[in-house]
């Protein structure tokens, strides 16, 4: 089958294409890795989803794009015309997919009393919570909290409500939300459970000890406690103040 003649400018416009895009999505792979899904949030909470989105709408759909409607035998203003089409529909679904995957960004991880569980931006809207209000700060997010149990009648009325009404989890309920280092008894003996389940996880063991070695600090200078998240299952390691020192996920 003879090929068109004009495929080989079509291929060139489109690997043209397909470096912009990759430029424009090495940037944005920054921010999904180091900034909105840190650690291992990345691999346990949606990054690697974000990711994927990411892929078909920046490296895939416009350079398609590109390969199917770049004529090079057409006038200058039907080329210009083309090419005003494919960046409005690129730029449209790229916007929707850097949209979704930053709304899906995890907010706050907050230790239920056996492990980290994450706290996304549904959540708080479901409670009439905006993050800055939480971060009055502005640390970086996600903000680490401890859940703590609820202590008076209205605060187990409001924990039952939230549940019936908005599924929201106890562990989730912002009235609840304590600073780690009011619970650094719970959370030290939470880590020793977690050292000896993980003990004889030689992969688990070695990503530990890496982390440790990078801080130069010792197992008896850290905390180690579960994460728990959508799309898998990791570990976060702290100081013993509660301060984050990293994290990873767990195969």
């Amino acid at each position: 089958m003879k090929l068109p003649a004009t495929l080989p400018a079509r291929l060139r416009a489109s690997a043209i294409h397909f470096a912009l895009s990759l430029a424009v999505f090495l940037v944005l792979l920054s921010l999904i890795v180091y900034i909105w899904y840190p650690g291992a949030l990345f691999w346990v909470d949606g990054g690697v989803s974000g990711v994927k989105i990411l892929i078909a709408v920046d490296l895939v759909l416009g350079p398609l794009l590109t390969l199917i409607i770049y004529n090079p035998t057409k006038t200058r203003r039907h080329i210009v015309m083309d090419f005003m089409l494919i960046a409005a529909i690129q730029v449209a679904a790229l916007a929707w997919g850097v949209n979704t995957i930053y709304d899906q960004k995890p907010l706050a991880v907050v230790f239920d009393g056996s492990a980290f569980q994450i706290v996304d931006k549904d959540y708080l809207e479901k409670q009439a919570i905006d993050i800055t209000a939480l971060n009055s700060e502005g640390a970086p997010l996600p903000l680490i909290y401890y859940s703590r149990k609820p202590q008076t009648t209205e605060e187990s009325v409001g924990a039952i409500t939230q549940l019936f009404i908005n599924s929201i989890p106890e562990w989730a309920v912002v009235t609840l939300f304590d600073p780690l280092d009011l619970h650094l008894a719970a959370l030290k003996e939470a880590s020793d459970k977690t050292k000896r389940r993980h003990r004889e996880n030689e992969l688990v063991m070695a990503r530990y000890r890496s982390l440790l070695s990078e801080k130069q600090l010792t197992e008896a200078d850290s905390l180690l406690l579960p994460l728990s998240g959508r799309f898998g299952d990791g570990l976060m390691v702290l100081d013993p103040s509660g301060a984050l020192l990293g994290s990873f996920r767990v195969e």
